[in-house]
Order: C-alpha cells, then structure tokens, then sequence
C-alpha cells in the first residue's frame, strides 16, 4: 500500500461549515448544498476533486467544527 499523489487544478469552492459530534453531518452537509445552496445560487459541482477538512479535536463533541470544500462553477 502506498500514497499517490494527485495534483489538483485551482478551483472555486463552496465551503460548507458543519458542527457536531455526527459524523452522519457530513451526509446531511452534502445534501443540502446539492439539494439548496446549488440550485438557489445557480451553482453546480465542477467535478473538480472536492475535500473534507476535518479541525483537531473531540469528533465525539457537539462542538466540533469540519468543513466541506466542494469546487463549484456556474450551472
């Protein structure tokens, strides 16, 4: 098993703040950006590689913070 090494284009992203112990908010996070924020703002995934940032911390505390980095362009 190794690492590979993927080189990713500039992009523009949605950042999608998340908070809770849950990781099932993940799910929840994508959803709402494909089922609002992309429709309401004429957005679309660009197909560029999207990324999960996941902050230091208790993932099991109701305060933990993630993000969710989708690259986006105009639909």
């Amino acid at each position: 098993m190794g690492l590979n090494v993927l080189e990713a284009k500039e992009a523009e992203d949605a950042v999608v703040d998340l908070t809770g112990s849950d990781l099932e908010r993940i799910h929840t996070g994508w959803k709402d950006a494909m089922e609002n924020f992309f429709p309401e703002h004429g957005f679309m995934h660009s197909g560029k590689p999207d990324f999960e940032y996941y902050y230091e911390g208790d993932m099991d505390s109701k305060d933990y913070k993630m993000e969710l980095w989708i690259p986006i362009t105009k639909a």
